[in-house]
């Protein structure tokens, strides 16, 4: 059986669905001929070419540059993210780009030394954020390379773009390579981006500002490095006891400990380095004790470790491995300073409300943190500035697995009780029922007191709020016996409270079928919404592909649709035109929101946003993510985007905020 090409997807020629572009508008795509003769078409955004780079194909690539000779110039309309010498650099495709470089260097005839077009410091950085070691070492070794270790491109210098691990987790160690190869060739361990940071003097009340690092290698590497990279990079300058700004597209916070970052990425060997340095410079207790511009402490941040897998997925093994290197990070922090245990921060939560908070939902493994927090002293009747303890924060959440009953039997053995109400009125039993997939801990609450009849600020019982309450029919299932002795419980004697009316006068049994009437009618908007992306053209230019992220105007008008690439076309809703196409250089597109006067568009690679409307791009302050900016899928948007942006701003808003408005 004869071997299938790998460019089988380019032998069918698309014609007039692509069309030139630039650096050479008036030439048509090139072809090749593939091993066994057949001829292979080049696609829009070049993607034969990425293909063959990314398989550091050099016998393909010759052939390519003999078709195509200018396609190693910089064709800004494609964007960077295509930009054959960024390809080969993120692949670290090293026999591809030898080519690429010899064929620019024979092409361009350059003077001197060259920086590729302004592309070269792009091509070293992606290289080092890739942990691609042997493509580092011939950018920086080529003499005729302006390859500039010590250069900072748009915030970042090669050594603190390789410490970052966005996106790039499964190369920690091909990354720690290439920093240790970096400081080995003289790459400043102490390498920073600063912002400024503007607040108002406590005293005088004059505007007062000062230079704070956003960005620091060590800062970066404390989330992932071992303890003799984090020993290095001090040892080599950079400073452990800075205070550094994270710029969020929520909210800005200052005076943050590399410990602390240390702490919430739940690195263990990073933490005992930054530790003991703390130690030897004076009083470790203090050092853990430090509070940020949020009143909080790094024992705070620990408990809001960053859970990116799903709970339904993960095994236990993972889940375990994980939630011992937390209960070490409490450990260590808590060995430095026992009385750190229930301090409370600037919104009055303690440590043990965010570990409610944040592993609530996460399984039964989770639930050995409360119990290690609270066998240290941790006191679960605290309450935080909206009157909750941390029972009410364990209840609050509708995702994930459900809360586990010995999760709260243990706050109830440690001070919180069942009737304690918050600002809204809310005992923890109305937070629960709003997820039914909660029987076990419903029952648990209602067993131990919690009352049925009490009512909220709202006038709601705990029957009401059920009445809006959520599950999946697929988890439930073979529960539904429990699921109705629960909703009987609910109900008070007889069944009387479904007709309870609210300060709205509203009944459960009303609110019930509103709820029922609001889910078929957004279900019809859903089917309403596919069935006109499925009538748009569905050749290479519409924009409809197999990975289509789409988003709607608010008014409906207008539908934008991109597909994991730099373009995106708007549309419009009442007649299927296709308005315009906008190309963004900057990146993959992961996601996108119609606005009135604006379109936003989230990159990744690393993640921002950017405004395209009417061809304008903005200088956007960048910033660092955990996650992608939201999930999109084909219907309405629904998660947070970007509002507006200008140099010195970045405002946030969701599209139910919007809506409101």
């Amino acid at each position: 059986m004869a071997a299938t090409s790998p460019y089988e997807a380019f032998r069918q020629n698309h014609g007039s669905a692509v069309h030139p572009e630039f650096p050479n508008p008036s030439t048509l795509y090139p072809t090749i001929s593939d091993t066994d003769g057949s001829t292979l078409y080049e696609q829009q955004f070049y993607r034969l070419r990425t293909a063959v780079i990314e398989r550091n194909d050099t016998v393909a690539l010759e052939k390519y540059l003999e078709s195509a000779p200018w396609a190693v110039k910089r064709g800004h309309a494609l964007g960077m993210y295509y930009d054959p010498f960024i390809v080969a650099a993120r692949h670290g495709s090293l026999d591809a780009l030898k080519m690429l470089l010899d064929h620019y260097s024979t092409l361009i005839k350059p003077t001197g030394k060259t920086d590729l077009d302004g592309r070269c410091c792009r091509v070293l950085n992606t290289a080092a954020h890739c942990g691609r070691l042997e493509v580092v070492k011939l950018l920086l070794d080529d003499p005729l390379l302006q390859a500039d270790i010590h250069f900072n491109c748009q915030g970042f210098t090669p050594i603190m773009i390789a410490a970052d691990a966005s996106y790039w987790k499964d190369h920690l160690e091909e990354k720690e390579a290439v920093i240790n190869f970096l400081l080995d060739r003289g790459a400043r361990a102490s390498d920073a981006e600063y912002i400024w940071d503007y607040s108002l003097d406590p005293i005088t009340g004059e505007s007062k500002k000062k230079q704070v690092p956003i960005f620091m290698a060590l800062n970066s590497a404390a989330e992932w490095a071992g303890a003799d990279l984090i020993r290095r990079l001090i040892e080599s300058g950079a400073d452990p006891h800075v205070k550094l700004i994270e710029d969020t597209e929520f909210a800005v916070r200052t005076d943050i400990t590399i410990i602390s970052t240390a702490s919430r990425c739940a690195n263990v060997d990073a933490l005992k380095i930054l530790l003991d340095c703390a130690s030897k410079a004076g009083d470790v207790a203090d050092a853990v004790s430090y509070r940020d511009s949020w009143g909080s402490m790094p024992l705070h941040w620990a408990c809001q470790v960053s859970i990116e897998e799903n709970p339904r997925e993960v095994s236990a093994i993972v889940m375990e491995e994980k939630v011992q290197r937390i209960i070490t990070i409490l450990d260590l922090l808590l060995d430095c300073n026992p009385e750190t245990i229930n301090a409370q921060d600037n919104a009055g939560n303690t440590p043990l409300h965010y570990a409610a908070k944040n592993y609530s939902n996460y399984g039964q493994e989770y639930t050995a943190i409360f119990q290690y927090l609270c066998d240290r002293g941790a006191d679960s009747s605290l309450v935080n500035n909206k009157s909750e303890t941390a029972l009410h924060c364990l209840c609050c959440y509708d995702g994930g697995l459900p809360i586990d009953t010995a999760a709260i039997g243990i706050l109830l053995d440690h001070g919180a009780k069942v009737t304690d109400t918050d600002d809204n009125g809310n005992t923890t039993l109305y937070l629960a029922v709003k997820n039914l997939e909660n029987l076990d801990a419903i029952a648990f609450l209602l067993d131990h007191g919690a009352g049925v009849v009490a009512k909220n600020l709202k006038g709601n019982t705990p029957l009401h709020e059920a009445a809006t309450g959520v599950f999946w029919p697929g988890i439930v299932e073979g529960r539904l016996n429990a699921m109705v002795d629960i909703l009987r419980r609910l109900q008070g004697d007889g069944g009387h409270l479904m007709d309870e009316l609210n300060a709205e006068g509203k009944s459960p049994r009303q609110i019930q079928d509103e709820v029922r009437k609001d889910f078929r009618e957004k279900m019809y908007d859903i089917e309403s919404e596919r069935n006109f992306v499925e009538e748009l053209p569905k050749d290479t230019e519409s924009g409809i592909w197999p990975e289509t992220v789409i988003a709607f105007s608010l008014d409906g008008s207008v539908l934008a649709t991109a597909s994991l690439y730099n373009s995106v076309w708007l549309w419009n809703t009442s007649t299927g035109a296709q308005l315009r196409k906008i190309i963004c250089e900057e990146g993959l597109v992961r996601g996108i929101s119609v606005l009135p006067d604006e379109l936003v568009v989230s990159i990744s690679n690393p993640p921002r946003f950017l405004n395209v409307w009417n061809d304008t791009k903005l200088r956007i302050r960048r910033y660092r993510t955990t996650s992608t900016a939201g999930e999109f899928s084909p219907g309405r948007v629904t998660c947070d985007i970007g509002l507006s942006y200008d140099e010195n701003s970045v405002q946030q808003g969701s599209v139910g905020d919007l809506e409101k408005q």
